[in-house]
């Protein structure tokens, strides 16, 4: 194998470990909102309900996050 051939192939290997470490991270963030969700509900969510977070970007979860403190706070 040619010397940039390997180097490509070592590229795509880091990559695809910063990848999955960011889709790890992104699963670990998703269940402990999931968790902090539930808690506050004091229940399970349902399956709709689970479909329906996993959708949110960074910058809404962020806003639910921030409203579930709030109501936290209040209560």
């Amino acid at each position: 194998m040619k010397l940039w051939e390997q180097f490509l192939d070592l590229k795509s290997q880091i990559h695809n470990i910063y990848a999955d470490e960011d889709k790890r991270l992104a699963d670990a963030r998703f269940l402990r909102s999931v968790e902090s969700i539930e808690r506050t509900l004091k229940r399970s969510l349902r399956g709709s309900e689970y479909r329906v977070l996993f959708t949110f970007d960074d910058q809404q979860a962020d806003m639910i996050t921030n409203l579930l403190k709030e109501a936290r706070n209040g209560s």
